[in-house]
């Protein structure tokens, strides 16, 4: 008998790829949500080396103020984009899986 004949066998094998493939993504997204703050922290020491002295202001503070704004704000823009376009997708996705009345 050949190995993953079995309904059982598929099923366990398949939830162990989808939990595979999630467990990956999670530690992609961690990856990417890293590399945006250290490219925030870059580009916020940027601006502050550009910017403190001629407004007479601490690096530090201006680095940190920086830095955050180059974070939050496209983050904010990403997070409002995604809920756009799931609240898009609810009505299409809700009306598909809705069995109709006999």
């Amino acid at each position: 008998m050949s190995r993953g004949s079995h309904p059982e066998d598929v099923t366990r094998r398949t939830r162990e790829v989808a939990l595979r493939a999630v467990r990956r993504l999670a530690v992609f997204e961690w990856v990417l949500l890293l590399g945006a703050m250290l490219v925030a922290l870059v580009g916020g020491g940027v601006v502050a080396a550009l910017l403190s002295t001629p407004l007479g202001v601490s690096f530090r503070g201006m680095w940190a103020v920086a830095s955050l704004l180059m974070f939050v704000v496209p983050g904010g823009f990403a997070l409002r984009r995604a809920r756009q376009a799931e609240r898009a997708v609810r009505p299409l996705t809700l009306n598909d899986t809705e069995e109709p009345d006999v």
